[in-house]
């Protein structure tokens, strides 16, 4: 009889000892999972989880493309120009972008020259937005055909007849650039 117990103690024994093994064995093969959301890398072709579709993080530089559409190239010297700039999620995910007047930036050379720069005239406003996954922003930028220079002086030069480029650019908040987009223009 005390062989058979010592049999059936070193019987669960070995038993226990298997099923501790497995679990630590599973354990070692299955993928970690991030605490956080994670952005999809463009090689990523996995659909977003809900999760991620209800907790919108800050748009990844390469899920940003901004395009600058004027409505024609030869402006009228001193000519008011609306500028239209818009913002396009190409990622998978929703994603929050701050296209205020300091992370939205315009600016505009004639060659390396800067004659203007919205962040001269704009204020610190912030707007920031909720893109969806493919959705885009749009807004407008008025050049009023003028050098600037800080604290946009009233007596502000105007632009020479010549050729230029305006340039939208979006920077994140430590001011990174995320994007830009740039067009030719002449005024005449």
């Amino acid at each position: 009889m005390l062989v058979v117990l010592v049999l059936v103690l070193a019987g669960g024994f070995i038993g226990v000892r298997s099923a501790v093994d497995a679990a630590h064995a599973s354990q070692e093969t299955l993928p970690r999972v991030a605490a956080g959301p994670i952005a999809p890398d463009a090689a990523t072709t996995a659909p977003p989880t809900d999760w991620q579709l209800a907790n919108p993080v800050d748009c990844r530089p390469t899920a940003v493309a901004v395009d600058i559409a004027l409505s024609s190239t030869t402006l009228s010297k001193g000519a008011t120009t609306k500028i239209p700039v818009t913002l396009t999620n190409t990622g998978q995910l929703p994603c929050l972008l701050d296209v205020g007047a300091a992370q939205l930036v315009v600016t505009i050379y004639s060659g390396e020259d800067k004659i203007w720069d919205s962040r001269h005239c704009g204020g610190g406003t912030e707007r920031r937005i909720l893109l969806d996954a493919g959705e885009a922003d749009a807004t407008t930028v008025t050049w009023r055909g003028v050098r600037s220079s800080d604290g946009c002086p009233d007596k502000a030069a105007k632009a020479k007849p010549g050729t230029y480029r305006v340039i939208a650019t979006v920077l994140d908040s430590e001011g990174e650039r995320i994007t830009r987009s740039e067009q030719n223009f002449t005024v005449r």
